[in-house]
């Protein structure tokens, strides 16, 4: 006689567009699922309702092991001892942790977004795009030990270089994983 609590059927009727939502099934031992409520017209013009259940158990479990998953890779990024950065083949940084951070004199939002050139003297700049451009070409990782300028001061660091790709297999970024 009553809709039940969290029904979208008189929000379809009313708006006459698809709603979803996630909920759960209490007669059926609180089971997740997603609920499409869909309006539609009737042969004789009167607006129906047709709702799909999809059990999303299996969705929520991966989404809470990728979850969890990657806080255990923030974890270990972000409290190694080594100078981790993402960068692109235009040399713009996507990612750094906060030991890289540190050493370029900031926290990691200060640096996403600004290239090589803005951030280390020219010819230091020039020599990380030509290793970037070296791995592009040849598509393997590369370990260079070469001395850089963070901070104001000169150090030496052994720096591994390796390829990112995307879902095609094409290389669109750099892992920089640098060590004093």
């Amino acid at each position: 006689d009553a809709a039940c609590p969290g029904c979208r059927i008189p929000m379809a009727l009313a708006t006459r567009e698809m709603v979803t939502r996630d909920g759960v099934l209490p007669r059926e031992g609180n089971r997740p699922v997603q609920v499409t409520t869909i309006p539609f017209q009737g042969e004789n013009g009167e607006w129906l309702v047709a709702e799909v259940n999809v059990d999303i158990a299996d969705r929520q479990h991966l989404e809470r092991r990728l979850r969890e998953s990657e806080e255990r890779y923030r974890t270990v990024v972000e409290s190694a001892e080594e100078a981790i950065a993402i960068v692109d083949a235009q040399g713009a940084f996507h990612f750094l942790n906060s030991t890289a951070a540190r050493a370029l004199g900031g926290v990691p939002a200060d640096f996403v977004g600004r290239t090589m050139p803005e951030l280390f003297p020219p010819e230091i700049a020039t020599r990380q795009g030509q290793s970037v451009r070296r791995v592009i070409e040849t598509g393997a990782g590369l370990n260079v030990i070469a001395q850089s300028a963070t901070g104001g001061r000169s150090h030496w660091y052994n720096t591994t270089i390796e390829p990112l790709k995307d879902s095609a297999g094409l290389v669109k970024m750099f892992s920089f994983v640098s060590v004093k």
